[in-house]
């Protein structure tokens, strides 16, 4: 198994004896993230530096573990304690001396480690006495290494996501009409994406003057023209989609409309160029306001959120965001994946917001999606 590999490679080279994933009511992403699948009930998963893996579970979900490991490189021991009491103990065994990576930042309000923090205070807390011979170390290191550049294989996973996606994104036309709902509209996306995979979030749907709220909760209101924006994406393979699409509703948008459309086109051509491998993170996003302002828009009030992120299994993937107030530091990874998602936001009113997912290369980005040049009306 591939991400297996990598974790025990990782693992030799930070001095580390283990990583431990302790997961409760799917509370940290890496037990699926390395499963494939989703166990709900407290479990741990001890990667072993040498290979010899050992997993806790409850009984109940013992063997659809099991049979989930399959394939994976060294030794693989399923255990199924009777009950909670002695899977602690088993656990204070198998940390017993060792140095282990786990879940969580540092300081994580006061820097960029929130990535690893997955481990709930109390659970951080439990572990340090089940097990006080061990010594945690946060996994940010181990996590940054692992996620932040993706290999060819997501790559493949990120191009069927975006295909998937667009084919979902092309056929609302045909289905979107008048007096529908937002919610109803969402529902038929994520109808066409539990074929296939999973929604990688909630579908944003937003009309009218919802569509000036960049994080919109898609509610019963009926659409009615005027802006219709889309925001979405599918999970498969481990790898998710992210794309942003806004129509216009009812007939020709008007030229207010298709000038911010055309503008945020335009901005966007511009801060791609700057998406390098080794490139600071803040560049592009400071580019693409500049060519905002020489467009006579006023980013400092329009443009309300970062250009863009990392992507990968999480929609909002390990790595920096692409803000002007990125570290100086902050380097965009060979082969990691990112959205390019500029907007214009008038409150109340409307909104615009056009979002394509890129790997980043050292000689630019390579484009897996692309808006459309011109406004779709339905």
């Amino acid at each position: 198994m591939e991400k297996l590999d990598r974790v025990m490679k990782l693992l030799e080279m930070l001095d580390l004896q283990g990583w431990l994933i302790a997961c409760v009511e799917d509370s940290d992403i890496h037990s699926a993230y390395l499963l494939g699948i989703r166990a709900h009930s407290r479990h741990f998963l001890l990667i072993d530096a040498g290979g010899n893996h050992v997993i806790l579970a409850t009984r109940m979900e013992a063997s659809m573990i099991e049979n989930a490991t399959t394939g994976w490189s060294g030794t693989v021991k399923v255990l199924a304690p009777g009950s909670y009491k002695e899977m602690n103990e088993r656990l204070e065994k198998l940390l017993h001396g060792k140095k282990i990576a786990l879940n969580y930042g540092e300081k994580s309000f006061h820097g960029d480690t929130a990535f690893a923090d997955y481990l709930r205070a109390g659970q951080l807390q439990s572990l340090h006495e089940i097990a006080p011979t061990c010594q945690f170390v946060s996994s940010k290191e181990l996590l940054f290494n692992l996620r932040a550049s993706k290999t060819k294989g997501e790559h493949k996973a990120l191009e069927k996501a975006v295909k998937i996606t667009i084919e979902v994104l092309e056929s609302l036309p045909s289905k979107v009409k008048l007096g529908m709902s937002e919610k109803e509209v969402q529902a038929l996306i994520h109808y066409e994406y539990m074929k296939i995979g999973e929604p990688s979030f909630e579908t944003i749907v937003a009309s009218g003057y919802n569509s000036a709220d960049p994080h919109h909760n898609s509610t019963g209101k009926k659409i009615k023209k005027g802006p219709l924006l889309v925001d979405t994406g599918i999970r498969v393979d481990g790898i998710s989609s992210d794309i942003t699409w806004t129509y216009y509703m009812g007939g020709e948008p008007p030229e207010p409309f298709t000038r911010a459309y055309n503008a945020l086109l335009e901005a966007k051509n511009v801060a791609r160029q700057y998406m390098k491998a080794g490139e600071c993170t803040r560049i592009p996003s400071i580019k693409c306001r500049e060519k905002l302002a020489s467009l006579d828009y006023d980013h400092e009030t329009l443009f309300i959120h970062t250009l863009g992120h990392p992507l990968g299994y999480e929609v909002h993937d390990i790595g920096t965001r692409m803000s002007r107030t990125a570290p100086e530091d902050s380097r965009f990874p060979e082969g990691a994946i990112y959205t390019c998602e500029p907007g214009l936001y008038w409150q109340s009113k409307y909104g615009i917001r056009l979002e394509d997912d890129l790997i980043i290369h050292e000689d630019g980005p390579r484009r897996i999606s692309e808006v459309p040049g011109d406004p779709i009306i339905i």
